[in-house]
This record gives C-alpha cells, structure tokens and sequence, in this order.
C-alpha cells in the first residue's frame, strides 16, 4: 500500500445539471466528476458526484445508477473484494441520490428551513469523504491480511488506508476509458459497394496527425458549453448494444472531434476505420465522412470556401445530429425530440451560422 494523488474530479457548469447548493451560511454542496480515481475504493462525494454527470445526459436513473455501479465495483474487483448483488447495490445509489434530490429540492422551494433539515443538510455534506461501502457482508472472511486491513481502514474516519492499482481499467468498453472494437457488420450490406474516398488518398493520410475541431477557435466558442454533455451522450451510447459497427465508428469520431478520449481498436494499430460506402439513404454516412475529413484537414486540399463549409456541417453533426440521430428509434420520445430540434434550429443555431 502506498500514497496517492486525491480523485481526479471534473468541475460542472451552472445549471439544471449543477451539483452545487447553497443557503445562508449552510451549503450543500456536491463537485460532478466525470470519472472516479484515486488510490481508495470510492466515496459517497465521488458516488453522487458521477451520478449527477452521467443524469445530465441520461435522464433514466435506472441506467444511470446502474453505470454508477460498475464504474464502483471496477475498484472492488482490482482490490479482489466481493460486492453485494447487482441490484441491491444499485438500490442503494439510487436512494442515496433520492435523498440527495430532496434535500436539494428542498433548499430550490427559497423557504425557511427547519431545524431538522439544515441537520440533514450538515450531514450529508459532512459524510462526502466517507466510504460508499457495497462490500458483501460476508467479504472480510475471504481477504487476505492485506486486504482485510485496507477495507477495515475504508471503513474508518479519515481513510488513511490506499491501495496501488486498484483505479486500474482493464481492455473494454467503460465510461472513462473505452477499448473501441469494431463489431462483425451483422445488418444487410448496402448497395453502395465503393468507397467515394479513393484509397490511395486515404493510404497517403498521416492518421496520428489528426486535429480535433474543437481546436478551431470559432468552434471551440460554440461547442465549449455543451462539450462535456456532448461527451457523456457519446460515452454512454458506447457502453449499450450497438451492432453496427458505423455506429460506434460515429460515435467515435465525434470524440475525437471534441478532443476527447478514444483507445486504438485491439484487432488494429489504427485509430480510424478505412474509408467504407457512403449510403445515400442514410446521412449518417455522410456525417462520418465530413468528420473525418475535417479531422484531417491539412491533409486534404480544399479551399477556404470549402472548408468553412464542411466546419458548419460539422458543427451540426456534433451539436445536434448527433443526439437526433440516436434518439430516432424511440417513437415514444419523437415529437418532443423534433419540437426540441425546431426550436433549437430557430433560437441556436445562429452561433453556428448566423445567417
């Protein structure tokens, strides 16, 4: 066991995803992170604070809770301590979020609190640095000495106990960390058999100098406030059952876009799929296309005209499309999605192209 740096934590903007409360000289106050770290199995501040992350983009608690507790026992697997069972663990974070929830919306109604509530506020605030214990009851019976000692000391004010690797991620698909495999093309070929890019273009392209769009300073202005929620959408559409390997590869491309993170495919040295048809019935692929062109922009010769051009196609794709693209098999969701589009069209759009 040895010493670590403290939880890497993310900050969150203001807003409705805020996780940042306050009354008088009280507070209830709550960091978002966009990943758990550290050298100790994870606290109830760490727990709460991914929780809100991920519910600023999923808005399901079922699924969130259920994201929340594999990125937990992730830790408790690297330490070898048994967990409880999948779905009394995931109770337990969504009651300690509905708990969260109303203290928060208590302190939103702007009335006095009572007595018994600044008591519960001064509580929950005071247990953030706590350990968030999902341990089997019977856990300690089968740990070695080692690891006896270090879950006992999690349990004990102050935590001093650390554990190296145990933050570890392993090959796969996970929130902060996301192994990206292409999947077997399972769904009918298209009828589009050749790709528009010609290969000897694409074998002439330097992959490891891409350049993310966000790198762009008048993109960067218009997709800086929503990067971080663009990002968790992208990441938790990865972690579901996406069969088509396009899919993903569109996913992955808005990444990359932003800046962020994405491993190398584990059947491939490459970061980027070949160039493959681009279906005329789906824009879909023909987002693909625009995105990967613009990554490697330098690479290409274009004019000023056209590039300007391809940046607000781009910009569409990963500030709207994208999120529209996913939403469309939920015939439940779609008028409010197309309501939400129209207006976003009407009232937002002029950061991307004011004319």
């Amino acid at each position: 066991m040895s010493s670590k740096s403290s939880s890497k934590k993310t900050s969150s903007s203001s807003g409705s995803g805020s996780g940042s409360v306050r009354f008088r000289s009280q507070s209830l106050t709550v960091e978002e992170i966009s990943e758990i770290n550290g050298p100790k199995l994870p606290s109830n501040g760490q727990v709460i604070g991914y929780f809100l992350f991920l519910h600023r983009t999923e808005r399901d608690i079922q699924t969130v809770a259920k994201l929340v507790f594999h990125e937990v026992k992730r830790f408790y697997d690297n330490a070898q301590i048994r967990v409880r069972d999948e779905r009394n663990s995931i109770k337990r974070i969504k009651s300690f979020y509905y708990k969260y929830h109303e203290l928060k919306k208590g302190i939103d109604r702007n009335r006095p609190l009572s007595s018994k509530t600044k008591t519960d506020i001064r509580n929950f605030s005071s247990t953030q640095d706590d350990f968030f214990d999902i341990s089997h009851n019977d856990a300690l019976d089968t740990l070695d000495d080692k690891t006896k000692q270090f879950l006992l000391s999690q349990r004990l004010p102050g935590r001093e106990g650390t554990m190296d690797n145990i933050s570890e991620r392993h090959p796969g698909p996970s929130f902060g960390n996301l192994s990206v495999v292409r999947e077997e093309e399972v769904l009918k070929k298209t009828t589009e058999k050749e790709s528009p890019l010609p290969s000897e273009i694409w074998a002439a392209i330097d992959e490891s100098k891409y350049q993310p769009g966000i790198m762009v300073a008048s993109l960067s202005k218009s997709l800086k406030p929503i990067k971080q929620e663009i990002e968790a959408f992208a990441y938790i559409q990865m972690r579901k059952d996406i069969c088509r390997s396009d899919y993903r590869e569109f996913l992955e491309l808005v990444l990359l876009f932003l800046g962020a993170h994405v491993d190398r495919r584990k059947e491939s040295t490459n970061l980027f799929h070949l160039p493959g048809p681009d279906h005329h019935a789906r824009w879909m692929s023909k987002a693909i296309y625009a995105l990967k062109i613009f990554l490697f922009r330098d690479q290409f010769q274009m004019t000023a005209s056209e590039q300007f051009g391809l940046e607000h196609v781009c910009s569409f794709i990963v500030k709207y499309y994208v999120k529209l693209w996913f939403g469309s098999p939920s015939a439940a969701k779609a008028p409010v999605q197309d309501l939400n589009f129209l207006k976003a069209m009407i009232n937002d759009y002029k950061t991307v192209n004011e004319n």
